[in-house]
C-alpha cells in the first residue's frame, strides 16, 4: 500500500478546499508492506488555512502546533531489512515496511497529551491488497486498546470499510466511533479524510463530502494514558493489524 496521511487538528473543522498539496509534501518520508508512507501531520487550529493550506508555525498557540508522527521512524533505519526507501507519489521518495518491521515510540514524544477537541484526519492511500490494517495507532500501556487510529478492512467482495478509533483509557475496550464504508480502493491512489467536530464525523472521499455519522465522544478532548505507544501501520503486538498481507505482491 502507498499513502500519504495527515492529520489537522483545529478548533474550526477543515473544508476540503482547505487540505494541503499532497503533491509537494514537505517532509518526504513513507511505508510499504505495501505501506509507502509520506506525511502523518497534527496541525493546530490555526496551521492551516489563510496561508492557503501550509502549515503556520505558533510556539504560544496550542492549536497552532504541528505534530509529525513519522519523526517516530528512525534513519539510517533501526532494520534495514524490514525497512526501505521507495518511490512515493509523483516520484517523491517513500519508504516501506516488510513483515517483522516495528516502528514505535512513546506517543508524548509526537502528540500533545490532551487531544484537540475538533480534527481532521487527511489520507492519501494507495493499496495493492484489500487485506487493510491499521494506518496507525496510539495504543494504552498493556497493548490492549486503541485509544486513536484509523483501521482499513474489507468488507464482502467490493467494499472497504474506514473506521476511526477514539477510545478514553477508562474503557476496557477500543472503540470505533465512526465506521464508513466506501467501494474498494485497492491498487490506485484514494483520497479521503475524517472530519470530526463535536457532534458528528463526515468523510469525504476522493474530494467530495461521502457520509456523516453523529458521534456522542467522551470526553470531547481525549486524554492519552502517560505510558501509551504510538504505532505506525500497525497496532502493536497483541491487536496487531498490521498491512502483512500486502507483501504478496
Amino acid at each position: 500500500m502507498f499513502f500519504y496521511i495527515e492529520i489537522a487538528v483545529e478548533k474550526t473543522p477543515l473544508l476540503v478546499k482547505d487540505l494541503p498539496d499532497f503533491r509537494v509534501p514537505s517532509r518526504l518520508i513513507g511505508i510499504a508492506i505495501v505501506i509507502l508512507f509520506t506525511k502523518i501531520f497534527i496541525h493546530g487550529a490555526n496551521s492551516v488555512g489563510s496561508t492557503g493550506g501550509k502549515p503556520s508555525s505558533s510556539r504560544n498557540d496550542p492549536y497552532g502546533a504541528e505534530h509529525d508522527l513519522l519523526q517516530a521512524i528512525k534513519i539510517p533505519f533501526n532494520d534495514p531489512k524490514t525497512q526501505y526507501f521507495e518511490n512515493g507519489l509523483d516520484g517523491f521518495p517513500a519508504f516501506g515496511l516488510r513483515p517483522g518491521s516495528d516502528i514505535k515510540s512513546p506517543y508524548r514524544l509526537f502528540i500533545p497529551e490532551k487531544l484537540y477537541p475538533e480534527f481532521s484526519i487527511v489520507v492519501t492511500v494507495r493499496s495493492l491488497s484489500r487485506e487493510g490494517g491499521f494506518l496507525f495507532a496510539v495504543v494504552n500501556p498493556l497493548d490492549t486498546i486503541v485509544q486513536l487510529g484509523v483501521q482499513l478492512s474489507p468488507v464482502g467482495f467490493g467494499s472497504t470499510n474506514i473506521s476511526l478509533y477514539y477510545t478514553d483509557p477508562s474503557y476496557f475496550t477500543s472503540q470505533a466511533i465512526a465506521s464508513f464504508v466506501v467501494p474498494v480502493f485497492h491498487k490506485k491512489w484514494t483520497r479521503f479524510s475524517l472530519r470530526v467536530t463535536n457532534d458528528d464525523v463526515t468523510l469525504f472521499f476522493n474530494c467530495e463530502e461521502y457520509d456523516k455519522v453523529e458521534v456522542q465522544r467522551v470526553p470531547q478532548e481525549l486524554v492519552f494514558d502517560s505510558a501509551s505507544t504510538l504505532y505506525i501501520g500497525q497496532a502493536g503486538p497483541i491487536i496487531k493489524g498490521a498491512f502483512e498481507e500486502l507483501l504478496r505482491s
